[in-house]
């Protein structure tokens, strides 16, 4: 993997975490209130967080469900769905074998658009 690509992710990592940590403080949601409502670890949820990991595309869902029901903006809820979606595509892009071969994989239709 190129270094431009990982930081890329890194970048877009930190990005979601931090639009994510702000969103859920305005709605008021403690880390732990936030992680049982989105059924993950408080650990997890500050993993994602700080950029230290990855989340599902479930989890970005389960985000934005979570954060309409409490007030978040229409803008807002698209930038940190557009945000996971980017996050989540850089690491399918990345992403390599132990044997270091490139993995392929066939986009996800959620991904696409296509998740209702």
């Amino acid at each position: 993997m190129s270094n431009e690509m990982k930081e890329n992710g890194e970048r877009l990592g930190k990005d979601f975490g931090l639009l994510l940590t702000r969103l859920r403080n305005n709605a008021s949601l403690s880390l732990c209130g936030f992680a049982k409502l989105a059924k993950a670890s408080p650990a997890w949820l500050s993993y994602i967080e700080h950029g230290e990991r990855r989340p599902s595309w479930e989890m970005v869902l389960n985000s934005i469900r979570i954060l309409s029901k409490n007030g978040a903006s229409k803008s807002s809820l698209e930038k940190l769905r557009s945000t996971g979606q980017r996050l989540i595509l850089a690491k399918a892009f990345t992403a390599k074998r132990k044997t270091g071969v490139r993995s392929s994989f066939i986009l996800d239709s959620r991904l696409r658009g296509n998740d209702k």
